[in-house]
């Protein structure tokens, strides 16, 4: 599975500044995502936040 066409796939996302391979998004009002990829490309860590953490 190619990870970062998936991500890339989602609405609203955009590159986190100055980290390779990590984005935020916000699917819906209210609720943020924030994912990296790891160095090896094998594993993918995601948080989420109330809205506006991000901002």
């Amino acid at each position: 599975m190619d990870i970062r066409a998936v991500v890339n796939g989602f609405r609203n996302v955009v590159p986190l500044p100055g980290l390779a391979d990590a984005w935020h998004w916000s699917p819906v009002p209210g609720l943020d995502f924030a994912a990296v990829l790891s160095r090896d490309r094998r594993h993918f860590f995601q948080i989420h936040a109330p809205l506006g953490l991000w901002r």
